[in-house]
């Protein structure tokens, strides 16, 4: 056997190393490129599907604010101050988590929503609208789905206590 000098050893480390990494990445190129998909939202069935996921949500929403209308509770502000305040919410969570202002959303979640019949209200105004992490499309979300992925435990329980202060049923 003849002998191999240090350099052509380290030569053939590295080409064994390159090539078992090669094998590696071919090998688990589906699921790094699904992973890939997914984080910049290419699954479009599962688009779909959450978006008629969101309008069967909207429209029980729609469906409840009818009834409580049909039972002579009357929301407390114009349909335009909803939709400002839903714009204002999705102004200040649609950024990185960098630069949200979360006590700017919960300010307004609060102040617009003296009753159940305004957070409804709040929520058809709110609709479903795009959300983006570091600049990238995460898809649409609702302004329950908000609340849940943006605010903290601790934030929650501040808007839940501040409801049932005022004697609300809704919880977030």
């Amino acid at each position: 056997m003849e002998n191999i000098s240090q350099d052509q050893a380290k030569a053939y480390a590295i080409l064994g190393v390159s090539a078992l990494a090669i094998i590696l990445i071919a090998i688990s190129y589906d699921k790094i490129s699904k992973g890939i998909e997914d984080f910049f939202g290419g699954d479009k069935e599962a688009e779909k599907k959450k978006a008629e996921e969101q309008a069967k949500v909207l429209q029980t929403v729609d469906s409840e604010i009818k009834k409580r209308i049909v039972n002579g509770v009357k929301p407390s502000y114009r349909d335009a101050l909803y939709q400002s305040a839903a714009l204002n919410i999705q102004n200040a969570t649609n950024k990185s988590a960098l630069d949200d202002k979360n006590s700017v959303a919960i300010q307004q979640l609060l102040f617009y929503t003296p009753k159940d019949i305004d957070f409804l209200k709040l929520e058809e105004a709110f609709g479903s609208r795009p959300h983006y992490w570091f600049g990238v499309s995460r898809g649409a979300r609702t302004l329950r789905e908000l609340i849940s992925q943006e605010f903290t435990d601790f934030e929650r329980n501040q808007i839940n206590q501040m409801f049932i202060k005022r004697g609300l049923k809704t919880k977030v």
